[in-house]
């Protein structure tokens, strides 16, 4: 109730082709920037009787046998080691927090993305769907703008399967694309995105991250020890949302 009160609701994703063409998917969604949505969780959290430890970093599990009972975590130069009847990992797309806790079956990610916020009290009420756009000059990859609430939006541009590329060790790389190149492409080639961009003001920098998608990348749990989040793949792969 917290989240809704605050978000912007949304009941369409626009998907638009690179000849202008498009089909509107309806759905119950609502967009709130991940810091006031992760201020809310821990709000709650805390209420619920946990405590945070930041800024704590994971590093191992601690085990008995083969179950997990515990982590070990480090906070600046010392290491704190707490007991646990469950262990909740979720440390996000990042694959380094999977592979110390023996989940991790595919380091790559699903995917990359560059995202900012935009400031633009103009495109208000003009765009307010989910907005997401591919064109040949974006590289294989796709556009996007989300509207937030106040005048905020949520754009980037990303790139499913980005390292799928084999490399000669049966392994596989990433391709060579410059997503901030796609990026402009998209702001080149989508009006509203190139408006929202001349009109408005960036919050902050453009962003790059990997992602994990459709549930797969990763093992979901270990005696003890349970996946959750984008660690687990949540990423969906349709609109590039972690959170569903």
């Amino acid at each position: 109730d917290e989240v809704l009160s605050q978000a912007q609701h949304v009941s369409h994703v626009r998907c638009t082709g690179p000849r202008g063409g498009h089909i509107d998917v309806p759905g119950t969604m609502a967009v709130l920037p991940r810091l006031q949505l992760d201020a809310i969780l821990l709000r709650a959290a805390e209420r619920a009787g946990a405590r945070p430890c930041m800024p704590a970093r994971f590093e191992a599990p601690l085990l008995q046998g083969d179950r997990v009972q515990g982590v070990r975590l480090r906070v600046g130069d010392s290491q704190h080691e707490l007991a646990a009847r469950w262990v909740v990992l979720a440390t996000g797309a990042v694959p380094q927090g999977l592979m110390a806790a023996g989940l991790c079956d595919r380091r790559t990610p699903s995917g990359i993305a560059l995202r900012g916020y935009v400031k633009n009290d103009a495109m208000v009420g003009r765009i307010d769907k989910l907005e997401i756009f591919w064109h040949r000059r974006l590289a294989g990859g796709y556009g996007w703008i989300f509207p937030a609430p106040g005048g905020l939006f949520n754009i980037g541009a990303g790139l499913t399967g980005s390292h799928e590329v084999e490399r000669g060790d049966g392994g596989f790389r990433m391709q060579d694309v410059n997503l901030r190149q796609m990026f402009d492409a998209f702001c080149a080639t989508y009006a509203p995105a190139g408006e929202l961009m001349r009109g408005g003001s960036l919050q902050g920098d453009l962003k790059g991250a990997p992602l994990r998608c459709s549930l797969g990348g990763a093992r979901w749990s270990r005696p003890g020890l349970l996946a959750t989040g984008e660690a687990a793949g949540s990423t969906y792969a349709f609109t590039g949302e972690g959170i569903g």
